[in-house]
């Protein structure tokens, strides 16, 4: 996600060799919501183990 998003024409980030930058859906897949289900379960799971959660943002 950017701020602003959407990046306006002149933005710095399109310029950029090694950054794609695609849609806010882009991550959706067939998989998607399957694998979300997945990691929440492993993350309850880890919680309530006291183990490091999986794609823990700070």
């Amino acid at each position: 996600m950017t701020d602003p998003e959407p990046l306006p024409e002149d933005h710095p980030l399109w310029a950029f060799d090694n950054t794609l930058i695609t849609p806010h859906n882009a991550g959706h897949t067939p998989a998607y919501y399957g694998r979300r289900a997945d990691i929440l379960s492993e993350n309850v799971a880890a919680l309530e183990a006291g183990e490091p959660l999986c794609n823990r943002v700070r």
